[in-house]
């Protein structure tokens, strides 16, 4: 897979998945440490708002190149 499909579009519903999927996984994730004041680990939060970022994208590139190679 390449990124030549990557898009605007794409980039902006990654970041949109990312953000509400990354918030809700953060409040579970770390919750109690929002909650009482304890440190956050920054690397969790980090990768909790990546993870789901990066898998929209390979989801929506995926898709395009299977759509390309079917017509």
């Amino acid at each position: 897979m390449s990124l030549q499909g990557l898009t605007p579009r794409i980039c902006k519903r990654g970041a949109v998945v990312a953000l509400l999927v990354g918030t809700a996984l953060n409040c579970i994730n770390q919750g109690d440490a929002f909650l009482t004041g304890d440190p956050i680990i920054l690397w969790k939060v980090a990768l909790t708002y990546s993870v789901p970022f990066l898998v929209s994208v390979h989801g929506a590139l995926s898709s395009q190149t299977r759509s390309r190679q079917q017509s």
